[in-house]
């Protein structure tokens, strides 16, 4: 039998049979054990509570600096993708300031070439302001070569690209070389 350190009664069993207190192992269990062990428990939940929540807020907050940090590469790229664009369509290209045309300049019109497509092409040339024709010639093996004499400058390679008969026309040298398109069978 022993005593029962809540109501001071002789008891026997884990609980007083008068009060029900616990009685454990011969020691007697205060409240104060019981409330010191209900505190640490509360505390180590709420540390862990706590552990869990900077955890959460770490990564909302490395989240949101990446998503900052993307925002502001793009950004960043967009800004530099405008800027070249900008500067592009500031300075004329140096193939465009390299095709100003002035003075004498041959045209060379390889074969094969076809009698009604030449005279199209010479009509065309004509037409152009600015543009005078000097002379042509030519041979078979060679092809046409047309003299022309520009008194201002003028971007003939591309004027004579975008003509109706001519397939391309590239800078040679000094000379420009228009190939003709084939003509359209009958």
């Amino acid at each position: 039998m022993v005593k029962c350190p809540n109501c001071g009664q002789e008891t026997s069993g884990d609980h007083c049979q008068w009060c029900k207190y616990p009685i454990l192992n011969d020691k007697p269990v205060t409240h104060q054990k019981v409330a010191k062990q209900a505190k640490n428990e509360a505390e180590r939940a709420a540390k862990e509570k706590a552990k869990r929540e900077a955890e959460k807020a770490r990564k909302v907050e490395e989240a949101q600096k990446q998503a900052k940090n993307e925002a502001e590469r793009a950004a960043k790229e967009k800004a530099k993708r405008e800027a070249e664009e900008a500067k592009k369509a500031e300075e004329p290209s140096s193939d465009q300031s390299a095709e100003l045309y002035t003075g004498d300049i041959e045209i060379v019109l390889p074969p094969p070439i076809y009698p009604d497509q030449l005279k199209q092409f010479e009509e065309t040339l004509k037409q152009i302001e600015g543009l005078n024709l000097i002379w042509r010639g030519g041979s078979a093996d060679e092809g046409a070569i047309i003299a022309l004499s520009a008194i201002k400058q003028i971007p003939l390679r591309s004027i004579i690209e975008k003509m109706p008969p001519v397939e391309k026309a590239e800078k040679k040298g000094e000379k420009i070389v228009a190939t003709l398109k084939a003509p359209a069978s009958k």
